[in-house]
């Protein structure tokens, strides 16, 4: 919920609307689902070079992974909390700083 979350107020703050920041927020976060596939999507087409690899690296750390802790939670419910990781996990957390910061300093900078 986190990652939802974050990206939701972003979107909120930059568009100015809490209708349109829920929508666009929401689909975003999902974009991430592909982000976290598109390295081994990308390889499997053949379309693989290193432009779209950094291009899809970069994205996935800019984005707030909902995905990340949806492929966290698979391993999870296969096998236990015994194949819980933490990397993971920080993979996830580290994922949500870039819009978490820029909306905190759109909410410090605006005047209400």
């Amino acid at each position: 919920m986190l990652a939802y979350y974050i990206s939701i107020v972003f979107f909120i703050m930059v568009l100015n609307s809490r209708l349109a920041g829920a929508v666009v927020g929401y689909f975003v976060t999902g974009f991430s689902l592909f982000l976290l596939t598109g390295d081994e999507a990308l390889t499997q087409m053949h379309i693989y070079s290193k432009i779209a690899h950094v291009a899809v690296h970069v994205l996935s750390y800019i984005i707030p992974s909902a995905a990340g802790i949806i492929k966290l939670m698979e391993q999870v419910y296969s096998q236990g909390f015994g194949a819980f990781q933490w990397g993971p996990l920080g993979f996830i957390i580290a994922s949500c700083i870039p819009f978490f910061v820029i909306s905190y300093y759109l909410v410090r900078r605006r005047e209400f």
